[in-house]
């Protein structure tokens, strides 16, 4: 059955490729949802929200809500936070990710997939890389250790302590570091280009391609440009190119704003719902003009 709980009572189980879309639905979710296109946005912000956009592309503190659907049917939630932590008396920033069906669905097919990057600012390389995806009565659970002075990572899956090494160069990321150390690159329309970043099964081959700019109505958030980017790879049986999978990058602050994944009968669609931490920009605005209680509720706290 697979793994997906709006397409577990509606999909064709014989059919592998939509299958194996749904199984990797999370995984693909991070793939491309994650900002990929940035330049440096200019805002009055505090000193160290100024430096963290101009160092990384985005302020750390951020958080980014998508609501996902299956046709309108709302099926659940994607997180993404930003922070700064310590560890060993070192600043690293942490990006996480938490994707979980609604109430509803909870009923139906339950999932609740996390995923964790842990980066040393000083390369925005990572550190670990780890991904937990609990789907109903299964639960896989992953980490990866990086070592980029011996050009080794360690992949261990927690259920069995299971440890294989893999051969990786001086720049080697994970899926989500990867494409968020692109905040700072400047992509233009109609291009293409090869990564090759690490995911829960080992490196992957991946091809991004870029096309023209287009609108996109956020349903809170108003109408957004976006280009419209496609990731083109080969997960396990499944050939993701042709369009399966599409996704849309504002240039304000770089955010995705969509993403659609074609399926049988309707489109899986993550749309982005709100932006929250630092920053005075489009987006602010935008949040305010959508959510002007939840604005005032979070300013009154600064104000004591």
């Amino acid at each position: 059955m697979p793994d997906n709980p709006a397409f577990a009572i509606f999909c064709n189980p014989d059919d592998m490729n939509i299958k194996y879309i749904l199984k990797c639905y999370s995984g693909i979710l991070a793939l491309v949802i994650s900002p990929v296109i940035s330049s440096v946005y200019a805002q009055e912000k505090t000193d160290a929200v100024t430096n963290d956009t101009a160092r990384f592309g985005f302020p750390v503190g951020e958080e980014l809500i998508y609501r996902i659907y299956w046709g309108y049917i709302p099926v659940g939630l994607t997180t993404v936070k930003t922070e700064w932590i310590e560890e060993d008396g070192k600043k690293l920033i942490a990006i996480r990710y938490r994707t979980h069906t609604n109430r509803i669905f909870d009923t139906i097919y339950p999932v609740d997939d996390r995923a964790e990057s842990i980066i040393n600012p000083d390369k925005f390389l990572p550190v670990r890389f780890y991904l937990c995806l609990t789907r109903r009565r299964s639960k896989t659970e992953k980490s990866v250790i990086f070592d980029h002075s011996r050009l080794k990572a360690a992949m261990v899956t927690t259920s069995t302590g299971q440890t294989n090494e893999i051969d990786i160069v001086s720049d080697t990321r994970d899926i989500i570091t990867l494409l968020y150390s692109h905040r700072l690159k400047g992509v233009s329309t109609n291009q293409e280009w090869n990564c090759r970043p690490m995911i829960d099964t080992g490196l992957l081959n991946m091809k991004l391609k870029t096309y023209d700019y287009e609108d996109i109505k956020l349903s809170h958030l108003g109408k957004v440009s976006g280009l419209k980017l496609e990731p083109i790879a080969k997960l396990d049986s499944l050939l993701v190119e042709d369009g399966k999978v599409m996704s849309w990058v504002a240039k304000e602050r770089c955010l995705a704003t969509k993403m659609t994944i074609k399926a049988p009968l309707a489109n899986v669609s993550i749309e982005l719902h709100e932006v929250l931490g630092p920053g005075n920009d489009l987006w602010s605005e935008a949040m305010q003009k959508a959510f002007p209680d939840k604005e005032k509720t979070e300013k009154e706290p600064d104000q004591k």
